[in-house]
């Protein structure tokens, strides 16, 4: 279960999180196109800036969660990860229900297909976990588990993402 902020800690996140979503395009609702709203590189920048989160940690797990908007991915649990950065909808919808004011319904609609309402809301969670432990390397292992065993997974899965992020930079000449 995720660690809770402390009170005026909710209040605030709750304000920076809707104020997000506000921010982010077309939450919850789909492009012109008819599909889901992409996730950009400066939704990426954003959500790195307002929450403090460096760029390489959401790359990172973006990477080991493999995820896109309009994705829904069955847990063996019953429960179903979404959008690009996978987040977990039994644990994660309510919370950005209650913080937004909506219903369930709309915010599991606006994880699963707004690219950057999804990267703003994880790295919020990030910030969160980060907030609770002080430590980067919990904190993106509670991304995934608390379970020590599936955290330690998730963490060399970083790690090895990192290291595939840093190799196609060389490879491209960055």
């Amino acid at each position: 279960m995720p660690a809770r902020p402390a009170p005026l800690g909710l209040a605030l996140a709750a304000f920076l999180v809707a104020a997000s979503l506000l921010l982010a395009p077309s939450p919850g609702r789909a492009t012109s196109s008819g599909g889901p709203t992409p996730l950009t590189a400066e939704c990426v920048v954003r959500a790195s800036s307002h929450f403090g989160v460096p760029i390489p940690v959401l790359l990172g797990i973006l990477r080991v969660e493999g995820g896109r908007p309009g994705m829904e991915s069955p847990n063996r649990n019953g429960s179903f990860d979404l959008g690009p950065m996978q987040i977990n909808d039994r644990v994660w919808v309510p919370v950005l229900a209650r913080l937004t004011g909506g219903d369930h319904g709309v915010a599991r609609a606006i994880l699963r297909d707004n690219g950057c309402a999804n990267m703003i809301f994880a790295a919020w969670i990030v910030r969160q976990h980060l907030n609770a432990t002080g430590d980067l390397a919990t904190a993106v292992g509670w991304y995934h588990s608390r379970t020590p065993v599936h955290m330690a997974r998730y963490q060399e899965k970083f790690r090895q993402s990192l290291l595939e992020i840093a190799r196609s930079v060389r490879a491209a000449g960055g």
